[in-house]
């Protein structure tokens, strides 16, 4: 009875020291990323076709080439963007062959074209409803190899869906079009440039009466256009990335002129789709700013009045409260009565 005892004992304390898997085998060392070549996860397996990774909070290896480098912290977005190299890339258009790598924990500094093999957690950055599928908690990161290129993929504008986005996220592409400067707005805050195919966009209340007519404008508005970012991630810039030279009172940006051949990389945040800059882009002049207004004659004087933050609601009497404007009817009869008066 004893030496039965005992060997059961002897059992007990054997099984506990093994490791135990579904397949029998003993799991890798939690330090045993493999060897560059190895198998890895591919890129497109972890984007996956939706607009979360299929792999949420798994930790995986990849190995891929580096297409846009912002490494720095403060300045920049504290990572990089690579993608699965044109040969192994797979044949399923709904799968995007990019992805970015939060690399502030590995203190490995890459560059453009490196071929490198990166091991961490699948994640989405999710920030103001936008989903970034990335690798973070990173725990190695091991170049490979230098000076591999990546074939750009074409995308042209409008896309029939704004979720098409999706299936080049964290890619390098190539806008191929004539894109014209639609909004300069957040330019010096945040060097982001509205950009749109077919001309200009209008706001669309200009264009069509409020309610279905103008939502249907503003649809379609989204669907011609894209933001140019500037790779940063700080605000008020000086000088700015764009125009070349840095934006100033010599050196302006105005909607209406254009740009050409964009190549970047497809990113998500912010809320939106966005285009982080892959070299040097140059606008062309389409709206020059005239020297002084043109002589048409007559007397008539023209005046402006700045009324902002003067939202309608839904035009009809509703939609109430609106976005930065007035909270209720009322009070945007009231503020219409002011400004009336005002002017």
């Amino acid at each position: 009875m004893f030496k039965k005892q005992l060997w059961l004992a002897v059992l007990l304390v054997l099984a506990l020291a093994l490791p135990i898997t579904s397949a029998g085998a003993a799991p890798p060392r939690q330090d045993d990323f493999g060897d560059c070549g190895d198998p890895a996860t591919p890129i497109h397996e972890v984007q996956g076709t939706e607009d979360r990774t299929p792999f949420g909070g798994t930790t995986l290896t990849i190995e891929g080439v580096v297409v846009g480098d912002y490494q720095d912290t403060i300045a920049e977005f504290g990572g990089f963007y690579m993608q699965e190299e044109d040969a192994d890339a797979d044949a399923d258009p709904l799968t995007s062959e990019g992805i970015f790598i939060d690399s502030k924990l590995v203190n490995v500094d890459v560059e453009v074209g490196d071929v490198v093999r990166v091991t961490g957690a699948a994640f989405e950055l999710s920030a103001d409803g936008a989903n970034l599928t990335q690798l973070r908690r990173v725990k190695a990161i091991t170049i490979c190899d230098s000076g591999v290129s990546i074939t750009p993929v074409e995308v042209e504008l409008p896309v029939a869906d704004l979720f098409d986005w999706e299936a080049y996220e964290g890619m390098l592409v190539t806008l191929p079009q004539t894109l014209t400067v639609s909004e300069v707005y957040n330019l010096g805050r945040y060097g982001e440039i509205k950009l749109s195919v077919d001309g200009r966009l209008y706001e669309p209340t200009n264009i069509a009466r409020p309610g279905a007519d103008a939502l249907a404008v503003q649809a379609e508005n989204n669907l011609r256009s894209i933001v140019l970012d500037d790779g940063n991630n700080q605000q008020n810039l000086d000088p700015t990335r764009y125009p070349a030279g840095g934006l100033s009172a010599d050196n302006g940006l105005r909607d209406g002129d254009t740009v050409t051949g964009i190549t970047g990389i497809v990113d998500q945040r912010y809320g939106m789709y966005l285009i982080q800059p892959a070299g040097p882009i140059e606008f062309e002049t389409g709206n020059p700013r005239s020297d002084s207004p043109p002589d048409v004659g007559g007397s008539l004087k023209a005046a402006s009045f700045n009324v902002l933050n003067y939202f309608n609601g839904d035009g009809q009497g509703g939609g109430f409260p609106t976005s930065r404007g007035a909270g209720t009817a009322d009070e945007f009869d009231r503020q219409r009565d002011k400004i009336i008066n005002a002017i």
